[in-house]
């Protein structure tokens, strides 16, 4: 492919995403040209503005990176997305965000280039887990039962699908603090004082080995084993 079809496509990728087109996620061919200038386009989507067609064009280019993210990791190809956010410093949709980080911070390099700005995940991080110990406690993550005969109402369908979502995340946020713990000897070591001193996260996570929450029950006895997002 010369300059001038590269720069075409590049013009063509850059125009459907930030055009509010619905793009094929599967057909959606990102190179480092057009990475590069995604991750330059990001910027912080204010408060008010959740929902509107900045925020939804935002969401939509996210969601292409991560899944991009993620395909690179598993073929173990050139990361260059990984390195392009690392390079632009440019980490802002909760869960994509997420479950892009957790790409990135299996990369040590990408770990040490967020610096102190990883003592605020961990905070993060906290949260989410104190989260879903407690929610363990009272109310387990519920399964649907697609043999019931009773189908859920409108509104219990939406809280069993945020509470799905919200578990997601959590458990996205446990594999990233194993990442964290795993290179900690090249963090700032506010990281691990964070961890162990202000949260004592050693006492949350005994909680939750002790209660397994990636292991549910279904109504009619079978046991599910929550994994790669599933």
């Amino acid at each position: 492919m010369n300059g001038m079809e590269s720069s075409l496509r590049k013009d063509q990728v850059l125009r459907n995403l930030w055009g509010n087109q619905d793009v094929d996620q599967m057909t959606l061919q990102i190179t480092p040209y057009i990475a590069e200038e995604l991750v330059e386009r990001l910027k912080a989507v204010h408060l008010e503005d959740i929902g509107s067609s900045e925020w939804y064009t935002h969401h939509q280019v996210v969601q292409q990176l991560n899944l991009h993210a993620h395909q690179q990791a598993s073929a173990a190809t050139d990361e260059f997305i990984m390195d392009t956010i690392v390079t632009k410093d440019k980490i802002y949709h909760e869960a994509l965000l997420v479950n892009l980080l957790e790409v990135l911070l299996y990369h040590k390099t990408a770990a040490q280039a967020a610096d102190a700005h990883l003592v605020d995940l961990v905070d993060y991080i906290n949260r989410q887990v104190v989260y879903l110990d407690i929610t363990q406690l009272s109310s387990p993550l519920p399964s649907v039962d697609k043999g019931a005969q009773a189908l859920p109402s409108d509104e219990e369908e939406l809280d069993r699908q945020a509470k799905d979502h919200q578990f997601k995340i959590c458990m996205t946020c446990l594999s990233i603090l194993r990442f964290l713990t795993d290179h900690r000897d090249g963090l700032p070591v506010t990281v691990t004082t964070r961890l162990l001193d202000q949260h004592d996260i050693l006492l949350s996570l005994v909680s939750l080995m002790e209660r397994k929450p990636w292991y549910r029950t279904r109504p009619n006895g079978e046991r599910e084993f929550f994994e790669d997002q599933q």
